[in-house]
């Protein structure tokens, strides 16, 4: 029985070392999806913005461009060279921000190709206006068909903004996914702890019961065998269950043969036919 519960023991300990390693394991997963998913979103919202700020610089080129030309005010001028500073900042952080390989690269640097020919365009309205050929400003202007570009920017800055949608959601449903497994390991671990340990507990309880007994047993035996007269002890079916040396003696059987034996066995002839 000893070694019985130290092997049941030691395995349970071994089980629940795994489970533990098992816990952590997904606290930790859980934890670095969480992260990820923080990302994911931030990166998101960057793009997102960084793709408004992309349309509203085109819109704001095109505007200062054009009133610098009609009116000759220098703080049109002014705006339109801050205003293509803001593009360079935001076509660096939005091509750091997409990915080399991505379909949507691609897309956006045909897009910055076409936003570099228009700023051209607009450079050299401004070079004509300060070259004094109003003219050819204004005719050029006329002819520019800024609205139909202001909406081709327009709709590719929502071409991004729903490729990277489309992209969170495929993330974020597949964190979900991670997430439930990570979940269903742990709570079974969890589970699987608490069965071991009551086991453990409810044998250890036995064992406990057993080893009392044992030693009651034991220190029956030896009241017994210490004792001077003829002593025998039976359990409820009359079979006898503890004898001494003196009933030994006595009756002239061995220990051996008199265990689990009619008490009857003992008794004078006259007495068993009672």
């Amino acid at each position: 029985m000893r070694i019985t519960v130290n092997i049941l023991h030691r395995s349970g300990i071994g089980i629940i070392i795994f489970l533990s390693a098992l816990v952590v394991w997904a606290a930790v997963r859980q934890k670095k999806t969480a992260g990820s998913a923080n990302n994911l979103v931030a990166h998101a919202q960057s793009v997102l913005f960084q793709s408004e700020k992309m349309f509203a610089a085109v819109t704001d080129i095109e505007t200062n461009s054009r009133a610098y030309v009609l009116t000759g005010e220098p703080y049109f001028l002014e705006l339109f060279d801050i205003s293509k500073n803001k593009m360079a900042l935001t076509q660096d952080t939005l091509k750091k921000q997409i990915p080399i390989g991505s379909p949507l690269r691609t897309r956006i640097l045909v897009m910055f190709n076409i936003i570099s020919k228009r700023i051209d365009f607009s450079d050299s309205l401004v070079q004509l206006k300060n070259d004094n050929n109003i003219l050819s400003s204004s005719e050029l202007i006329t002819s520019s068909k800024s609205d139909l570009y202001i909406n081709q920017t327009r709709q590719f800055a929502l071409e991004i903004q729903a490729a990277e949608y489309a992209l969170l959601q495929q993330s974020i449903n597949l964190s979900k996914k991670e997430n439930n497994v990570e979940n269903i390991v742990f709570n079974a671990s969890i589970f699987f702890m608490l069965v071991i340990l009551v086991l453990l507990w409810l044998k250890q309880k036995q064992f406990v019961k057993q080893e009392e007994k044992r030693k009651a047993s034991d220190l029956l035996g030896a009241l017994l065998t210490a004792a001077p007269d003829a002593m025998v002890i039976i359990n409820e079916q009359w079979k006898i269950e503890l004898v001494n040396l003196e009933t030994e003696k006595m009756f002239g059987y061995v220990k051996k043969y008199l265990l689990n034996k009619p008490v009857t066995l003992l008794l004078p002839q006259n007495y068993k036919d009672c």
